[in-house]
Order: structure tokens, then C-alpha cells, then sequence
């Protein structure tokens, strides 16, 4: 637990070794968070899915950004919330329509 706590947080990373070119890496990325998606048996949503493209990222030293939006969902008058991460114009996770949602935070 220890290795968690130190480095569990979200921190956008330094953009010094991506490059345009390297996007193939972007969609193995995107493929692997849907891919543990279908393996595991416990709830994985928008916010885990993130932490996963995180840790990805920043292995492979890819800037990235996550962006945390509220919407209204106008059939049950409640306030819904979703995270998406985005790198190159790729989203990573969360793929939404980013017009729905009031952007709140972005790491």
C-alpha cells in the first residue's frame, strides 16, 4: 500500500518524448483500457478507466489530459458526472460527447 499512496495521484505529465507519430502507441492504449473492461468483474467506470490511462502514460512518458465535466440528465432532472481522458486529439477514455458537459477540472 505503500507504492499506492505515493503514486496514486493525477498529475499531468511532462510532454518530452511523445510525438505525433507515435499514435499507434495512443490507440494500443485505448484498446487495453477496453479490453479490462471486459475482464474484470467489479465496476470499472470513467474514473478508473483514467487512473489506468494515468499510469499507461506515464510509463510510456505521453502527455496527456484528464478533464472531469458535470451535465443535467433532463429525464430524471439529476446531475450527472463523467471523466475523459484525451492525448493528441485521441480520447484515451471516456470517449463522450464533450458539448454536453460544463468541463469542471482539468489535470
Amino acid at each position: 500500500m505503500k507504492y499506492f499512496k505515493k503514486k496514486s495521484h493525477f498529475i499531468s505529465s511532462k510532454p518530452d518524448i511523445f510525438t505525433a507519430s507515435d499514435n499507434l502507441l495512443l490507440f494500443d492504449i485505448q484498446w487495453a483500457v477496453r479490453k479490462v473492461s471486459k475482464l474484470i468483474y467489479w465496476e470499472y467506470v470513467c474514473r478508473h478507466q483514467a487512473y489506468l490511462v494515468t499510469i499507461l502514460c506515464r510509463i510510456y512518458r505521453i502527455q496527456y489530459q484528464i478533464f472531469i465535466g458535470t451535465k443535467i440528465n433532463q429525464e430524471t432532472n439529476s446531475v450527472e458526472g463523467h471523466v475523459w481522458t484525451t492525448s493528441n486529439g485521441i480520447f484515451l477514455s471516456g470517449a463522450c460527447n464533450v458539448e454536453e458537459f460544463q468541463i469542471i477540472q482539468t489535470f
